[in-house]
């Protein structure tokens, strides 16, 4: 099998899921760091934060679909 039949299992979106779950968790420690003193770097770090869990929340969706391979 070619590395293109083997793409979108549900594996596949697991990872993706976990890996923005992570991000989410570093988000939210950096959004309490003193260094960050710019107006809206706080905010901007939130948002990210919002994305990353939203990013998340969606691959595990299509991996417990069983993925995008039909």
């Amino acid at each position: 099998a070619s590395a293109h039949q083997s793409r979108g299992r549900p594996r596949d979106w697991w990872a993706l899921a976990w890996l923005r779950g992570t991000e989410l968790a570093t988000d939210i420690v950096w959004s309490r760091s003193p260094g960050f003193r710019r107006p809206g770097a706080r905010a901007a770090l939130w948002f990210a934060g919002a994305a990353n869990l939203a990013m998340a929340l969606g691959f595990a969706h299509l991996a417990r679909g069983g993925g995008t391979k039909r």
